[in-house]
């Protein structure tokens, strides 16, 4: 039987919380579940199971954050020596078990391990003058050092004063690009500029974007926690980059391997308006099923818990008609 490992990263609504861990070492014979709380908002979850913990860490993973990167590093090295499994995953506490999740860990195991999750390689050149560069603008995250700064124009009271000012801050950012930036990370809520920063930690390799969540095996959760160890450098740098979390462990991996394109770790609920996940509900039953995805997200236990409920039936019968 193989030992699998979930960190969990949770924030809010604990009964959601408290169900997905159940839910993980019910549907796995050998998992084991570490939740990585942040009680700012809400008291960590409470769940009575010899392969479950709640660990409270006392950071402040706000969207986006550092805190978040170090939590994560932090959490993965605690179930790393607690649990000593074949794979870990991690899990956002608004992810549900989607399928038969026993079945998922093995084939990622018996398919040769690796790593599952997104990596898409950023490419971009920024040029003087008036037009903004080529390529990828996340590039920039990830190639810059960023600070944040007030909102100080976006707070002038008489508009077109305002206007007038954001106009000017603009247009002196985009003609000094490719050594000076300024970004504004609306759903962080932040106002940063950026000092281009020596790419020399990258060793010439390119740097990867993708999805925060993903799974991977012993080897290469070895690797990459090795390197994090070793790779002051790089640690630094991602300190002051934008929304770290989608991109340092993602690129660590990949220049160790692409991740694998035959499986799918989380279904997400995507609005193209927002451009952001959605909460899932009954109607999504079908397409988070047949994705063949191990968790979606996602959910709440207000708006979800039908689904929830629709998803242990569909597994439940399935393992009753196995059995049979």
């Amino acid at each position: 039987m193989p030992v699998t490992g979930y960190l969990v990263l949770s924030h809010c609504d604990v009964a959601q919380v408290q169900r997905l861990a159940q839910e993980i070492v019910r549907r796995s014979a050998d998992a084991w579940v570490l939740i990585a709380h942040d009680d700012r908002a809400v008291a960590p979850p409470v769940v009575s199971h010899p392969r479950v913990r709640v660990w409270v860490h006392g950071a402040e993973t706000n969207w986006g954050s550092w805190e978040l990167v170090q939590v994560t590093i932090d959490g993965l090295r605690r179930l790393r020596e607690w649990a000593d499994p074949d794979m870990v995953a991690l899990a956002s506490g608004q992810d549900y078990v989607c399928g038969d999740l026993s079945r998922w860990e093995s084939t990622f195991l018996e398919g040769g391990g690796g790593w599952v999750g997104s990596a898409v390689p950023l490419e971009y050149t920024p040029r003087w003058g008036r037009h903004r560069g080529i390529g990828n603008d996340h590039w920039n995250r990830y190639h810059y050092r960023w600070v944040d700064v007030p909102a100080v124009v976006d707070r002038v009271p008489i508009v077109a004063l305002r206007q007038l000012l954001v106009r000017a801050r603009e247009s002196f950012f985009l003609r000094v690009e490719p050594v000076l930036a300024y970004r504004v990370v609306r759903r962080a809520g932040r106002r940063v500029v950026g000092i281009r920063s020596q790419a020399s930690w990258t060793g010439g390799r390119p740097v990867y974007k993708g999805q925060q969540m993903l799974a991977v095996d012993r080897r290469l959760l070895d690797r990459l926690l090795e390197a994090l160890q070793s790779s002051h450098d790089i640690v630094r740098h991602y300190r002051r980059s934008v929304i770290p979390d989608e991109s340092l462990l993602q690129t660590l991996l990949s220049w160790e391997q692409a991740p694998r394109p035959d499986m799918l770790l989380t279904y997400i609920g995507w609005d193209t308006e927002t451009d952001g996940g959605r909460y899932l509900h009954l109607g999504d039953l079908d397409a988070v099923v047949g994705s063949g995805a191990a968790l979606c997200r996602k959910v709440s236990t207000a708006q979800s818990g039908v689904l929830c409920d629709a998803l242990d039936r569909r597994w439940r019968t399935s393992m009753a008609d196995g059995a049979g």
